[in-house]
């Protein structure tokens, strides 16, 4: 009966001994396969790596290129790549993301225009020279509505799976404008972005006002806007005249404006119903009477959660006279 004790014991202690050895490697592939996870982790690509990224997302190879650029730089607290590069007829930019390799921002712009200008110039070298020989200076010659449209398809972007195409980026600005695509005429269309958050930049113009929009390609919200009234009438050129007149008349554009200014509520009032806002519903809002080109204008900015708006607002007429939303 010992003996069968003895030998019992005695078979046990090689079973402990191998699951407590069991248990150790398995504690020291954990310790290893964590700290394999944490420096994959903290693994920066390289300059190489950022380049081959970049060039995959414009649809380019290595041998078509020219790099101008190739930077490393911080943006927004983060450590990014800064690349330039251009082939024939195409310039692009890219920020890349040295910690993640996403991309951060991305532009690219059509160097064709540039091209065709200095072959122009060059042509005209020799009408140039015969037009210093004679008296008369050389007239100076718009595109025609032809080559606008050229240079304008030239530059327009491409949307990616998932967004929304250039043609309802556009219908998004015009309809939050309140303009008629009739009335507008555009001068940029392209593809950018902000934040790394991808966005339409679009500039157009009726025959009162400028306007400039930032269209998230994702969802079709309007990412950030702003409106320049221009053009005779329309409260942004001209002339004041602020000599004080006994009978509180002022002028300004050639046109008398008799009585006071619309003053700071009514200022409040008009940004901020513009918006679509109620004054209960914006913080930090502050008005300022400032003059502008030489019109008297009330300087209203206000916050809505994480957006800025500001207005400049004629001070005898109320007319909107500039606003933008960031």
């Amino acid at each position: 009966m010992e003996n069968g004790r003895e030998t019992s014991g005695s078979s046990k202690r090689p079973m402990s001994i191998a699951i407590l050895i069991a248990v150790i490697v398995l504690v020291v592939a954990v310790v290893f396969i964590m700290i394999f996870m944490l420096r994959r982790g903290v693994r920066s690509i390289s300059i190489e790596e950022a380049k081959e990224i970049a060039l995959a997302d414009a649809g380019v190879s290595t041998n078509e290129v020219t790099y101008s650029k190739e930077e490393l730089d911080r943006d927004d607290g983060e450590t990014m790549y800064e690349l330039e590069f251009h082939t024939g007829d195409m310039k692009y930019q890219y920020e890349v993301n040295r910690k993640t390799g996403n991309i951060y921002s991305k532009s690219k712009e059509t160097v064709a225009s540039q091209k065709t200008m200095e072959g122009s110039s060059s042509g005209n070298d020799g009408a140039a020279e015969e037009g210093a020989l004679s008296d008369t200076p050389p007239k100076e010659t718009l595109p025609t509505e032809s080559e606008q449209g050229e240079v304008q398809q030239e530059t327009e972007p491409e949307n990616q799976a998932g967004q929304i195409t250039i043609e309802e980026a556009k219908n998004v600005a015009l309809s939050d404008a309140g303009v008629d695509a009739s009335q507008a005429v555009f001068t940029k269309e392209q593809s950018d972005y902000e934040d790394g958050i991808p966005v339409y930049d679009l500039e157009f113009y009726t025959s009162t006002t400028e306007y400039e929009y930032e269209i998230n390609a994702e969802t079709g919200a309007v990412y950030s806007k702003k409106a320049d009234a221009h053009g005779t009438g329309s409260g942004h050129s001209g002339h004041y005249d602020d000599t004080e007149h006994p009978d509180n008349t002022q002028h300004y554009n050639g046109t008398e404006h008799t009585g006071n200014l619309i003053g700071e509520d009514e200022a409040k009032n008009i940004a901020v119903n513009y918006a679509g806002l109620s004054l209960q519903d914006v913080n930090l809002l502050k008005v300022e009477l400032d003059t502008d080109d030489g019109q008297s204008v009330y300087e209203v900015e206000f916050y809505k959660e994480n957006q800025e708006y500001d207005y400049k607002i004629d001070a005898w007429t109320g007319n909107i006279i500039e606003y933008s939303m960031d």
